[in-house]
């Protein structure tokens, strides 16, 4: 337990703070800049970037061996900020990308 405690307060979680960041705030920054449409935004963002980094993440998380509690930062980050940039019935994503998080760690793993 004490080496979950250590990793979560590491520069290991610093990294998956600012990644998850990344795709909580820049991408959706950038496709409001580009003025696109709420259909490209959810076909690119939703179903596309995010949904892919949630599995990569998972799959890093499960084959480094880092703690299961890194697996949570990007779908409760994306839960907090989800209604910056999208409808309220986008919240379910985060949930979405939870599982698919864990599922990809899980993968990895024996």
């Amino acid at each position: 337990m004490q080496k979950h405690l250590r990793q979560l307060l590491s520069l290991k979680s610093l990294w998956y703070l600012c990644f998850a960041a990344t795709f909580c705030f820049i991408v959706p920054i950038i496709y409001e800049t580009l003025n696109a449409t709420d259909i490209t935004e959810i076909g690119f963002i939703l179903f596309g970037f995010d949904a892919i980094f949630a599995v990569v993440v998972g799959l890093i998380i499960g084959k480094l061996d880092h703690s299961i509690f890194f697996t949570l930062f990007f779908p409760l980050m994306f839960l907090l900020t989800y209604g910056l940039f999208f409808d309220s019935y986008v919240r379910y994503f985060g949930y979405i990308y939870l599982v698919l998080t864990i599922l990809a760690f899980g993968i990895t793993k024996k």
